[in-house]
C-alpha cells in the first residue's frame, strides 16, 4: 500500500450586527486532494491494475476473422480504430484491453475526493 496523507480544514469567522450574530464556517476534507488508496491487487500493488492484462498477447486472441459489422446494431466506430468497417482481431484485442482495464480501475479502490463545505450561521 502506498503511504496515506489526509489534512482537513476546519475554520468560521463570526461578525456582529446590532443584535445579531453572523457567522462564516469553512470545513474541507482532504485539503490537498491526495489520492487516498484504499485497496489493491495483491499481484501488482495498484489499485487500477490487477496484472491480466499484461498477460495477454495478439496471438493467443485470434477469436474470429475480421467481422464485417459497417450496417449492423453491432457496430462501434471506437472498436474500429481504422474506421474501414471491419474489426480486425487486433482491433478487438485492444478494445477487449482497454475495457478491461477500465473495468479492474474501480472508484471503490481510492478514497473521497476533496470536499468543500461553506456554511452561514445567523444567531440572535
Amino acid at each position: 500500500m502506498p503511504p496515506r496523507f489526509w489534512s482537513d480544514l476546519n475554520a468560521a469567522k463570526y461578525f456582529t450586527v446590532g443584535q445579531m450574530k453572523l457567522g462564516i464556517s469553512l470545513v474541507i476534507n482532504n485539503l490537498f486532494d491526495n489520492e487516498m488508496v484504499q485497496w489493491v491487487y495483491g499481484a501488482t500493488g495498484l489499485p487500477n491494475d490487477d496484472g491480466y492484462a499484461a498477460t495477454l498477447s495478439p496471438a493467443t486472441w485470434a477469436v474470429t476473422s475480421d467481422i464485417n459489422l459497417l450496417n449492423t446494431s453491432l457496430y462501434n466506430p471506437v472498436r474500429d480504430h481504422n474506421h474501414d468497417g471491419y474489426i480486425t482481431d487486433e482491433e478487438e484485442f485492444a478494445a477487449y484491453k482497454v475495457a478491461y482495464l477500465d473495468f479492474v480501475d474501480n472508484p471503490s479502490n481510492y478514497g473521497p475526493p476533496r470536499q468543500i463545505k461553506l456554511g452561514v450561521n445567523i444567531g440572535f
